[in-house]
């Protein structure tokens, strides 16, 4: 189980990693950050929990495939639970990394997307707004801070996931399968 989890849980990884240095590459320098730059990278954002979802999901069915010895749902879950932990640590560590590497990200990402709500026609409420939420989410600017939220959001998500997942990869009683 351990090995199945490490294994998927590094491909994952590095397929985030991947597509992260693709969307670097494409979009530029983060100083110069423009309205339609920043709806792609919203965009290429949620590809992340497509990766870590079919990560979970190819780790659990081998799991279930490569098992000789019958499962439980809480031994076929645990499987998907320590890929999205491992995906999460390298996902923290990359965003870790990367704001600290680009402090200037957050400073580029605020004038864009006041840009962007200026000539959408957007109210002075709904800027103060942004404002403030901004304001708000500040200790995003620190990279310790930052690396932890993305760690834990992502082990979240895959977690949830696994238990969703393994409702549907549970081992069915061996009395319907002797009548199948």
């Amino acid at each position: 189980m351990k090995k199945i989890a490490l294994t998927f849980g590094l491909i994952g990884s590095g397929l985030i990693l991947l597509y992260f240095f693709i969307t670097f590459l494409l979009l530029g320098d983060v100083a110069n950050l423009t309205a339609d730059t920043l709806q792609i990278a919203e965009v290429l954002g949620y590809l992340r929990y497509l990766i870590l979802l079919l990560t979970v999901i190819f780790a659990m069915r081998t799991y279930r495939q490569q098992t000789t010895l019958s499962y439980s749902y809480w031994s076929i879950v645990k499987v998907g639970i320590f890929v999205s932990v491992i995906v999460g640590i390298v996902v923290g560590l990359m965003e870790m990394i990367y704001i600290a590497l680009t402090p200037e990200f957050f400073d580029g990402y605020y004038s864009a997307t006041i840009d962007t709500m200026t000539r959408s026609g957007a109210s002075a409420t709904e800027i103060d707004a942004f404002k403030q939420t901004f304001e708000d989410f500040s200790w995003m600017k620190n990279p310790l801070l930052a690396g932890l939220f993305y760690l834990a959001e992502t082990a979240l998500i895959g977690c949830v996931m696994s238990f969703i997942v393994g409702i549907f990869m549970r081992a069915k009683p061996q009395a319907k399968l002797a009548q199948a």
